[in-house]
């Protein structure tokens, strides 16, 4: 028999669920999915354990306790190990959770409950983990860290309790100095404080002052990153703010209205251009594209397209792409100005819309490798004039 230890779970801030494994039958809650295979966020290659650590895992998990033990807390499964067979088939795993006093046993024995660990086979497990490079033993240091950070956060502890405190990116690099990697890895901190709540990617915020943002997926907050002169750490704390009080009203957070502007993966369309009566959200814009040259090029851009939307069309040279003004904002970020004035339109009733990108030849990321231009066009008439058929 062969045993393997790994990490896992760790795409996920607990309570919320799970980023990586939540798509996958039979994964989000152990190491394996429904077919036996490892669930996506399982590291690779994990350890291989000895003989004598394997008979000292079996002895820990078989021993009873003296005295019944009550569980008064949840638990959070992240760690474990995968019992093989001697054709290396998965039989069997062990779950242990991040402070290694609970464990779960699949295929579940009879009683099917997760097991709280009295305080000496408690000890040998962490020990045991600690040999295999599991667990670390505790610092100081890092509790002296928490410690500050809840002070920092005050009365909004309690609700950013399991949210990540920093996202690893040294706090005094400023934003418009962030490498590809650090904004790779800022969207993705984003990612696990939004994991739940708005403005998640696809949804939004909507505020008093008449402010509203849409949250951003991973590819286009890393495409279209804020370019702000502020430094990273300071911008981070009014995140991690926002998500206890989405539209700064404490008067504790007030400072961080000035950092709007700055926050990545929110997108902001407002406070609304021109009149109220013209929300960017309703409104239909085109997107002009011109397909590298060949066929194969102008095939992918089809096949990309069709994917955001049923509303493609095409010219002898271009492919036309209808989408909402939020649909638009999300793909172009802070490169896209989208202005409607009330009565600019064909009557005083409706809205002349405007739309401005920044630089002019913007390129969004997820259309960069098949076109070699693309425009904003916010003329209604677009389809009519350019007599736009379906494209073959």
């Amino acid at each position: 028999m062969r045993v393997v230890a790994h990490r896992y779970a760790r795409d996920r801030a607990y309570p919320n669920g799970p980023l990586l494994d939540g798509d996958v039958p039979g994964c989000g809650a152990g190491l394996l999915d429904a077919r036996g295979a490892y669930c996506p966020s399982v590291s690779y290659p994990g350890v291989t354990l000895s003989e004598a650590q394997i008979a000292e895992l079996l002895a820990i998990a078989n021993s009873p306790n003296r005295v019944p033990s009550v569980v008064m807390s949840g638990y959070d499964f992240n760690q474990g190990f995968v019992f093989f067979d001697d054709q290396a088939r998965p039989i069997a795993q062990l779950l242990v959770n991040n402070h290694a006093d609970k464990v779960l046993m699949t295929p579940r024995p009879s009683d099917d409950r997760v097991d709280t660990l009295e305080a000496s086979r408690r000890g040998r497990l962490r020990a045991l983990l600690l040999e295999l490079g599991l667990m670390s033993e505790e610092d100081a240091g890092l509790e002296e860290l928490w410690q500050k950070q809840r002070e920092a956060d005050g009365w909004q502890h309690f609700p950013l309790r399991y949210l990540p405190s920093k996202s690893g990116v040294p706090p005094e690099v400023m934003l418009d100095q962030v490498s590809q990697e650090q904004k790779r890895q800022l969207c993705h901190w984003f990612a696990y404080v939004w994991t739940s709540g708005a403005p998640h990617a696809g949804s939004g915020i909507e505020c008093p002052d008449g402010y509203t943002a849409l949250g951003q997926d991973l590819r286009q907050c890393i495409s279209t990153f804020p370019g702000c002169h502020v430094s990273t750490g300071e911008v981070e704390d009014c995140m991690r703010r926002q998500r206890a009080d989405s539209c700064y009203e404490k008067p504790e957070n007030a400072h961080c209205l000035a950092q709007r502007e700055c926050l990545w993966g929110i997108v902001p369309f407002g406070p609304p251009s021109g009149s109220a009566h013209c929300p960017v959200g309703r409104q239909r814009v085109s997107l002009v594209l011109t397909p590298l040259p060949g066929k194969a090029p102008r095939s992918q851009l089809l096949d990309h397209l069709r994917k955001l939307t049923d509303d493609v069309q095409c010219d002898r040279s271009s492919i036309v792409v209808g989408l909402s003004g939020a649909e638009a904002q999300l793909m172009f970020g802070r490169h896209l100005q989208l202005s409607g004035v009330a009565g600019a339109g064909n009557s005083t009733t409706t809205c002349g819309w405007f739309a401005e990108l920044t630089p002019p030849d913007f390129m969004p990321a997820s259309v960069a490798p098949y076109a070699s231009s693309v425009r904003v066009d916010t003329d209604p008439k677009l389809p009519l004039l350019n007599r736009l058929r379906d494209c073959q």
